[in-house]
């Protein structure tokens, strides 16, 4: 009976991480989430950033990549293990007016695992170019 509760607690913790974007296996934890625009209004002179956090493990190659309307816009390469907060700075509001238009956007930033080719992605988060 005991092993069927905890075997009910783990699947359904599995569940709820495959619905946050992440995954925790035997050898692999990988997740990206809680993806925040600044300025969530940005004009010419402003510099858009994308603060989120991440983490991976065991130490591996991996992208991430900033996306606009999925579109890239950024990225680093890396081969560290990491839990913790993460910030790319987009530039100019100016330059992604250039690029993308004023408007309603959305944002995301997207975790590729290179040798797995598993790809984890933020929720999107709309802000505005303006």
């Amino acid at each position: 009976m005991r092993i069927r509760s905890l075997l009910a607690v783990a699947l359904g913790l599995g569940m709820a991480q495959a619905a946050a974007g992440c995954f925790a296996g035997p050898d692999l934890v990988a997740d990206v989430g809680l993806l925040e625009i600044g300025p969530d209004s940005a004009t010419a002179g402003d510099t858009v950033t994308f603060t989120f956090v991440y983490s991976v493990a065991p130490e591996q190659w991996y992208v991430l990549a900033a996306m606009v309307d999925d579109t890239e816009v950024t990225s680093d390469r890396l081969n560290v293990w990491f839990r913790g907060q993460h910030r790319f700075e987009l530039g100019d509001a100016a330059d992604l007016i250039d690029q993308f238009g004023v408007g309603i956007h959305a944002g995301r930033v997207e975790l590729r695992l290179e040798e797995s080719g598993r790809v984890f992605s933020t929720s999107p988060v709309g802000f505005v170019l303006q």
